[in-house]
């Protein structure tokens, strides 16, 4: 038994993608001053406090940033490793043992 499906007109992007950039490119192709352009024009966008205090908070932060980056950049290449060596745990396993903390907590 066929049925059909009706298909909505496909319009175009309300709003045009900043420095002729399509979806699926890189932001890192872009220049430095059209990265400031972006985030800036993004935050004039922004109504919610709690977001804006977010945005505040990384630009604050500074080498501490990078530096934890970086140990969340090792501890994910450490993860991949022992992913591939087949060091991993059931969701069950992982359950027993955050019970079993929580317990000696």
């Amino acid at each position: 038994m066929r049925t059909s499906v009706s298909v909505p007109e496909r319009r175009p992007h309300p709003e045009p993608l900043p420095y002729g950039r399509t979806f699926g490119e890189s932001a890192s192709r872009m220049n430095t001053l059209g990265i400031r352009s972006e985030v800036k024009r993004l935050i004039d966008r922004e109504k919610d406090p709690s977001v804006l205090e977010l945005i505040k908070s990384i630009l604050s932060a500074g080498p501490l940033n990078k530096e934890m980056a970086e140990d969340m950049m090792r501890v994910a290449l450490l993860s991949d490793e022992d992913i591939a060596a087949g060091r991993t745990h059931t969701v069950e396993e992982v359950r027993r043992w955050m019970a079993e903390r929580k317990r000696k907590a």
